[in-house]
């Protein structure tokens, strides 16, 4: 488990589990929106992200956290690992605070 893609609807807990595999395996983390967002809340154009992205997949060991459906078969060719947090819709809308799991 070296390539490791961390996917699910939003707010199904993505970033949380990748953060606590990131701190079991020492592995580097990298987030989708921190790729495809600037500081100013902008965007990078699509050339720029997909160099981003290119540029960790050919990297040994990576845990990558986001959807993104355009790149995931991408991703998936890299890969050698795959979380899929599939929790209901409205679970994840309603938060960890909320959530009657």
């Amino acid at each position: 488990m070296k390539r490791v893609l961390v996917i699910g609807c939003p707010g199904a807990g993505k970033s949380t589990f990748a953060r606590r595999l990131r701190d079991v395996t020492g592995q580097p983390l990298y987030y989708l929106d921190m790729m495809w967002h600037k500081p100013d809340r902008t965007t990078v154009t699509r050339e720029q992200f997909d160099a981003r992205l290119q540029s960790i997949l050919k990297r040994d060991a990576w845990i990558i956290d986001g959807n993104y459906a355009r790149t995931l078969p991408q991703r998936l060719e890299y890969c050698d690992t795959v979380f899929f947090l599939d929790f209901p819709t409205d679970i994840c809308v309603a938060g960890p605070n909320n959530a009657s799991v």
